[in-house]
C-alpha cells in the first residue's frame, strides 16, 4: 500500500506537469525511467500524452564494464531544458550513471538505503536519484570499504544516479555535538562517542571513495532560524574560502560533479556575495 501510494504521487506530479506543457504548441521529448531489464535490452518504443510526446531510449553508455563511467570520454553533468511553460521547466540532467528528469523527487538514503523498500522496488516507483550522507556512511560502514566494494552503486546495489551530502548539514542537526572552526568542524560521533574532524579536503576524499555522480562541497551551515547576523556573514565567506579547498582536492573531476552550496541565510545580500563566489570559480564547479 505504502509503495502503490508513492508511484501515485510520482504518478499525478508527473503528469500534472505534462498537462501544464501541453498548453504550449511545441511538443517535446523527454528520456523517461527503465526498469533494469530494459536497460540491459537497449529496447526503444515510444507513447504520446496529448501533444507532448515521451520516447525511451537506451540510457548513454560508455563501453567500460559494470556501468563505471569512463573518466576521459564526456564531462560528468550536462543539464538540457526541453520545454517550458510560464515559471514551469522540464529538463534532463544527465549524470554517468542516468539521464534524470526534472523535476523530480530525490529521496534519502542516508546509509545508502532506503529504508523498507528495495532498489527494485526503488525503480518501479521510477526513482532515479537516491542522496546519501558523507558523514554517516564515514560513520557506517565507512568509506573505506565502500570503495573496496566498488563503491556505494555496487554496495547498494542501484546502477541509477546517486548524490552525497559533503556531511555539512550535521553542523546544524547535530550542532550540539559540532565545534566548528576555520580548520572544519569536528563532531562527537552519536554511535561511540568518538571524535571526527570533517574538513573540506576529508569530505571530498570520503566522497570520491563513495564514487556517488554528484557530491556536495563542504559548506558553513547556519540554521535559517538563527538570530546572530554575525554568524551568516561568518559563514557565507568562510563557504567561499572553504570551496577553493574542496576544488583542490577533488581528484576525480571527470567522473563525479562538484555542487556548490548558496549560503547567507534568508540575507539576500549574502546570498548574492555566495552565489557570485561560486559562479567565479566557473567550470571547476559544474553545478
Amino acid at each position: 500500500m505504502f509503495t502503490q501510494r508513492m508511484a501515485a504521487k510520482q504518478s499525478c506530479l508527473t503528469h500534472g506537469l505534462i498537462t501544464k506543457l501541453n498548453a504550449t504548441p511545441n511538443s517535446y521529448k523527454l528520456t523517461p525511467h527503465r526498469s533494469s531489464s530494459d536497460r540491459k535490452k537497449g529496447s526503444r518504443s515510444s507513447r504520446t500524452m496529448g501533444s507532448a510526446s515521451i520516447v525511451t531510449t537506451p540510457p548513454p553508455t560508455d563501453g567500460t564494464p559494470n556501468g563505471t563511467p569512463d573518466a576521459t570520454s564526456s564531462p560528468p553533468l550536462k543539464f538540457e531544458v526541453v520545454a517550458t511553460h510560464k515559471r514551469a521547466r522540464a529538463s534532463i540532467l544527465t549524470v554517468p550513471h542516468y539521464a534524470c528528469k526534472t523535476p523530480m523527487f530525490m529521496p534519502v538514503g542516508t546509509q545508502g538505503t532506503i529504508k523498507g523498500l528495495t532498489t527494485q522496488q526503488l525503480e518501479e516507483l521510477e526513482c532515479q536519484l537516491i542522496l546519501g550522507n558523507t558523514y554517516h556512511l564515514e560513520l557506517r560502514p565507512g568509506s573505506e570499504l565502500i570503495g573496496e566494494m566498488g563503491g556505494l552503486h555496487e554496495f547498494m546495489n542501484w546502477d541509477r544516479g546517486l548524490l552525497t551530502d559533503s556531511g555539512g548539514f550535521q553542523m546544524v542537526s547535530l550542532l550540539h555535538l559540532a565545534d566548528i572552526t576555520e580548520e572544519g568542524v569536528s563532531f562527537q560521533s552519536p554511535v561511540d562517542g568518538e571524535m571526527m574532524l570533517l574538513t573540506p579536503e576529508h569530505s571530498i576524499q570520503i566522497q570520491n571513495r563513495i564514487g556517488a555522480d554528484i557530491i556536495m562541497a563542504l559548506d558553513d551551515v547556519v540554521s535559517s532560524v538563527t538570530s546572530d547576523a554575525a554568524r551568516f556573514e561568518e559563514a557565507t565567506h568562510r563557504t567561499t574560502r572553504w570551496i577553493d579547498r574542496c576544488i583542490s582536492a577533488h581528484q576525480r573531476p571527470h567522473e563525479q560533479a562538484l555542487f556548490g552550496i548558496v549560503q547567507g541565510g534568508l540575507d539576500r545580500r549574502l546570498r548574492q556575495i555566495s552565489l557570485d563566489g561560486l559562479k567565479a570559480r566557473g567550470d571547476k564547479l559544474p553545478g
